[in-house]
């Protein structure tokens, strides 16, 4: 099939990748019509890997934030038929392992996951799922908003995690789609205060145009969040990717409280004030991706969350991948979220 694939690290052309099956039982093919860039899929372009996950063959076709049409459907399949708009899960667990059983899915080890090598991604003709993987979307619904869904999941994921409750004041280092996204999460927890910390000040205006409140790391976001919040936030996040930023997750909150990893850093191996982070009782989470969250996103994108998708100003025809890709790596022109939109 046709795809807009990586031909080298770096370079995207036109290029055949291997037909998918025919849909077996339970199974879905999906004609992907939206598709958001994330800095996972830059650091496949960039650099060919991340970590061990390395990119041995080429073409490959990246991508997993995406939204479609359904155009076939295998037997048993009863949720969705030929022709539906969904929204779609990107990763098929095993289903077997021990945290397959214990409902954590989204750390299966044998995970099939759109674009993470060597799984062909979204940026093609056509994928193959299976039916819990996809979501109808409303009519009123567009398609680069359903793809929103993917990184909107990591944030429920991770506020979930994080058991974010009530009232509680929140810190997030970073106004990205993931910080964005796990600021509305926690909006919908009912959160009390929720503080975003970002140096580009078109991320700290949008965020702040969606309600909530910010500082830019040049004034030392520790000190600043622990004045803001009587003494430090109840649950802090990590959202940048940045070792700067999981420094300053880990040293923000209060006493006895928690924080959570959520960014995906170059370096792997990063530093931690242990004693800080020892003397406090620091609840240290890290989340991976999502976790059956397609239904709750959804819901929320459709309602309370529907400002997210202001975040999408950037949109680009699949063939200008190369410009949305430099533009998302370079953080130029405001870039929050660019979105690749398929004829």
């Amino acid at each position: 099939m046709k795809a807009f694939a990586l031909v080298a690290r770096g370079e995207f052309a036109w290029a055949n990748v291997p037909d998918e099956p025919p849909p077996g039982p339970g199974q879905v093919v999906v004609r992907p019509t939206a598709c958001g860039v994330c800095a996972s899929d830059v650091h496949y372009w960039r650099r060919g890997n991340i970590g061990n996950q390395v990119i041995t063959e080429y073409p490959y076709a990246v991508g997993h934030e995406c939204a479609g049409v359904v155009a076939e459907v295998g037997d048993g399949v009863s949720s969705v038929s030929p022709g539906d708009r969904v929204a779609v899960e990107p990763g098929i667990p095993c289903g077997e392992c021990r945290p397959c059983r214990e409902g954590r899915q989204n750390i299966c080890p044998d995970v099939v996951f759109l674009g993470t090598p060597m799984v062909q991604g979204a940026m093609r003709e056509s994928i193959l799922t299976i039916e819990e993987n996809v979501e109808p979307i409303p009519d009123e619904m567009s398609f680069a908003a359903a793809a929103m869904c993917e990184p909107l999941g990591v944030g429920i994921h991770a506020a979930r995690l994080a058991d974010v409750r009530r009232g509680e004041n929140v810190a997030i280092f970073g106004a990205g789609p993931i910080g964005l996204s796990t600021a509305v999460a926690c909006r919908a927890r009912d959160a009390g205060r929720i503080i975003l910390a970002e140096p580009v000040p078109e991320r700290r205006r949008l965020a702040e145009e969606m309600g909530f409140e910010t500082l830019d790391i040049a004034l030392d976001p520790v000190e600043a969040i622990r004045d803001l919040t009587d003494g430090g936030a109840d649950v802090a996040f990590e959202a940048a990717g940045d070792v700067r930023a999981i420094d300053w997750t880990v040293r923000s909150p209060r006493l006895g409280a928690r924080a959570c990893i959520i960014g995906i850093p170059s370096e792997e191996t990063v530093p931690v004030p242990i004693n800080a982070v020892r003397r406090a009782e620091l609840t240290i989470y890290n989340a991976r991706r999502a976790n059956r969250t397609l239904a709750d996103a959804v819901r929320l994108i459709n309602g309370p969350a529907r400002d997210l998708t202001r975040m999408c100003i950037h949109s680009f025809p699949l063939d200008e991948a190369p410009a949305a890709f430099e533009l998302s790596a370079a953080r130029a022109d405001g870039v929050v979220k660019a979105m690749l939109e398929f004829d």
